[in-house]
């Protein structure tokens, strides 16, 4: 009796040692199963002692579902591709989403079929998109802004048409070939310089299709104006100009006002009719592009003042001119540097003398600074620019001028004199008279603050008598030289060579 007993405790025992693990695996399929449950409802329908394959669907770190067919999941992409997307983006692809993956496991359960629920859980939750290129604009500090186009071609053509709105065609076809732009040795600008200040990059990517930028103009207004949708307007008023309206709206240049205009302008020197409507949004592009300039210029050298000789024989204030002044030319070289069509600096690179200026001789009666003028005319401003010509809008009697590269630098005397008003009205803003008590008179408005002579004060050419402004009735800062010979108010263009100046 007592070996019948022992064998069946071996019996069981050893009946045990066979089952208890494999409840234990049970166990362990059951607390599997709990930790990775799936965002769509899923029942366990049996548990295996072998390994099952699952096609598990995650989005991000969340398990999704385990789809049973993988075939029937490409059919399904295939066929909402087709009856959704297909017309309107024929050379796209559907995929999952870009977060979106599919991995194949093994696992001891077989789940119930939920493919559908998980099919529709991926269309709800806008987890399906298109294979598009995604265009990366970035900087040291990071990406800062990504589009998505469905064909990389329609970029680069928006990106080139974006392009020639500061450079020439020839100049960017040169750029990209490698090829050396010569410095220009005839007068005028070359563009011997371009680069994009951001790092541009494409690459392969899932969108939605609210996401795609599917124009060629939509890539182009993006790359015009960056995420701002708002625009504003300007009707254009009597007398305005291209300067004058960029000026009040974030110093919009007239480059940049042609090309938000491109139905209505047509170049830069443009003179503008009353009731015109122009796009003045400000130019506010996700891209900055810096183009290098070589400009020749013909410049005038005026020569030192003149050397004045004491003549005990003439009488006071009188003078005589024993060797007559004559300006001198050179040739000067300037580096220019434009960003997205501003003018942002100039500085010489080189200039050579090409006529000798020839200083003048004048005797006069005491040693004492003459009041009267030579007739020879020193520019108001350096880098002189004309902006505004006599004429160029009903009323105006004058030669509007600008510093190039100094927009508020100083303001010269013409030629030698006196000043004979130094004051403000509502019109000329802070203004100087200077007269050369040879026929000759100058006016100098909108200077910036009072005048630095008074009244009565003798004035030498050259001397500074104030800076450049924009007080008064000004659209920007420059200079209203105005010229009177024998009291009546004359073209300077007529007296000076207004050819020498861009």
């Amino acid at each position: 009796m007592k070996k019948v007993l022992l064998i069946l405790v071996c019996f069981v025992a050893s009946v045990l040692l066979v089952y208890l693990p494999r409840l234990n695996d049970r166990n362990d399929l059951k607390a599997e199963i709990i930790n990775n449950e799936s965002l769509v409802a899923q029942d366990v329908l049996a548990y295996s002692e072998k390994p099952l394959l699952q096609h598990k669907l995650y989005h991000n770190q969340d398990l999704i579902g385990v789809v049973q067919d993988v075939d029937a999941l490409n059919a399904f992409l295939n066929n909402y591709y087709m009856e959704n997307y297909a017309d309107e983006f024929p050379d796209n692809k559907i995929s999952l989403g870009q977060d979106v993956y599919l991995i194949d496991e093994y696992a001891y359960y077989k789940t119930a079929d939920a493919d559908e629920a998980i099919f529709d859980y991926l269309i709800d939750n806008k987890l399906v998109g298109l294979e598009v290129t995604a265009i990366e604009f970035s900087t040291r500090d990071g990406v800062y802004d990504i589009i998505y186009i469905d064909n990389l071609d329609k970029f680069y053509e928006a990106r080139d048409r974006f392009l020639l709105n500061f450079i020439s065609a020839e100049a960017l076809t040169a750029f990209r070939n490698g090829e050396t732009v010569e410095t220009t040795e005839e007068y005028g600008s070359v563009e011997v310089g371009m680069r994009i200040a951001e790092t541009i990059v494409s690459k392969k990517a899932v969108a939605l299709p609210e996401e795609i930028m599917t124009d060629v103009n939509e890539i182009y207004e993006f790359l015009c104006y960056g995420r701002n949708d708002t625009r504003v307007y300007h009707t254009v008023a009597e007398g305005e100009t291209l300067q004058g309206v960029g000026y009040n709206y974030n110093n919009l240049s007239p480059l940049q006002l042609m090309m938000l205009n491109p139905d209505k302008i047509y170049n830069v020197d443009q003179v503008l009719k009353p009731g015109m409507v122009l796009n003045v949004t400000y130019f506010d592009s996700p891209i900055t592009v810096y183009v290098t300039k070589e400009r020749l210029a013909r410049e005038t050298v005026v020569p030192e003042s003149p050397l004045y000789v004491e003549d005990p024989e003439m009488y006071v204030d009188e003078t005589a001119i024993i060797s007559p002044e004559a300006n001198g030319e050179k040739n000067v070289l300037y580096e220019e540097i434009w960003v997205n069509g501003v003018l942002q600096s100039g500085e010489i690179r080189s200039q050579q003398i090409v006529i000798e200026p020839v200083q003048g001789v004048i005797a006069v009666g005491t040693m004492a600074i003459p009041n009267v003028g030579t007739g020879n005319f020193l520019w108001p401003v350096d880098n002189a620019r004309k902006t505004c010509l006599w004429q160029c809008y009903v009323g105006h009697q004058a030669l509007d001028v600008e510093s190039m590269y100094n927009r508020w630098g100083n303001v010269y005397a013409s030629d030698n004199g006196t000043v004979v008003d130094a004051s403000y009205d509502d019109v000329g803003g802070n203004h100087i008279t200077i007269d050369h008590n040879n026929g000759y008179m100058t006016y100098y408005g909108h200077l910036s603050s009072p005048a630095y002579p008074e009244v009565g004060d003798t004035v030498r050419r050259g001397q500074v008598i104030g800076s450049i402004g924009a007080t008064g009735v000004a659209t920007g800062p420059h200079v209203h030289w105005g010229m009177y010979v024998d009291g009546t108010l004359v073209d300077p263009c007529s007296i000076v060579n207004c050819n020498a100046i861009p």
